[in-house]
């Protein structure tokens, strides 16, 4: 039996109920997180950076939801290089915000989306008014960290290229450091000035040569010492040259007796 014209009326009214009811209830959900029903008041901050925050932003107090970024723009005049957010906030908390509150704006969650946080004002101070100024702070905490975590990342990434450049041209041949690495003759002969320095040293050490006679044998250097004394030097001088007469004089002799 086919349903009569009133039935079929019924059910497209009772559908349409339904689905505007379920709307109507989702819009008071939604309008309930975002504060939408509040009456709410303006206040104005002022970023020298505003680190990709959006209109819509959602603004906390200590945590709390309590309103949302407005508007985002400029101010008058080119001269002007902060930027000036409007944040529309619940009255509820009109007490809390006080003149010496703050507003910052840090990151929500791992996807990096931006909000303004503001700090509970102190008792001693008055509450601000709707279009109030409220204090600004400078992005910090989350945001700082990652800025200085991409910046190392960058400086990292540029350093590995650096090395990797290196490599390619030790490897292509070129420089020395190839040649100490791959040339088989090269590292010989480095090898062999090594073991030289070596014999050198073993020579000096156990004093063999003048140096190494000059190095291990004590007389010498107080010897050297004195020559170059003030006290004993024209004594020392007179000395060699009396040698030096009484030598050839001995030379002499043998000569005329040879004769």
């Amino acid at each position: 039996m086919r349903p009569t014209k009133h039935v079929t009326q019924l059910q497209v009214g009772a559908f349409v109920i339904v689905g505007l009811a379920l709307l109507m209830m989702i819009i008071f959900m939604l309008g309930s997180e975002k504060r939408l029903f509040d009456q709410q008041y303006t206040l104005v901050s002022w970023f020298k950076n505003i680190s990709g925050l959006r209109v819509g932003a959602p603004v906390q107090l200590a945590g709390i939801h309590v309103g949302t970024v407005n508007q985002i723009l400029f101010g008058e005049g080119l001269e002007q290089t902060e930027v000036k957010v409007l944040l529309r906030i619940s009255t509820d908390y009109q007490e809390r915000i006080r003149k010496d509150s703050e507003a910052s704006i840090v990151t929500q969650g791992l996807l990096g989306d931006k909000m303004v946080f503001v700090s509970v004002g102190s008792m001693e101070f008055p509450a601000l008014q709707s279009d109030d100024v409220l204090l600004s702070s400078s992005p910090s905490g989350i945001t700082e960290l990652i800025e200085k975590g991409e910046n190392l990342l960058n400086n990292t990434t540029h350093t590995v290229d650096h090395v990797n450049e290196i490599l390619k041209t030790i490897r292509a041949g070129e420089g020395v450091a190839h040649g100490i690495i791959y040339d088989k003759d090269l590292m010989a002969d480095l090898k062999g000035i090594s073991d030289q320095f070596e014999q050198i040293s073993e020579k000096i050490n156990s004093g063999h040569g003048t140096i190494g006679a000059f190095i291990n044998d004590p007389s010498l250097f107080q010897d050297l010492k004195t020559l170059l004394g003030k006290a004993n030097r024209n004594k020392l001088i007179r000395a060699v040259v009396r040698e030096t007469l009484r030598t050839k004089d001995e030379k002499l002799l043998i000569t005329e007796n040879n004769k």
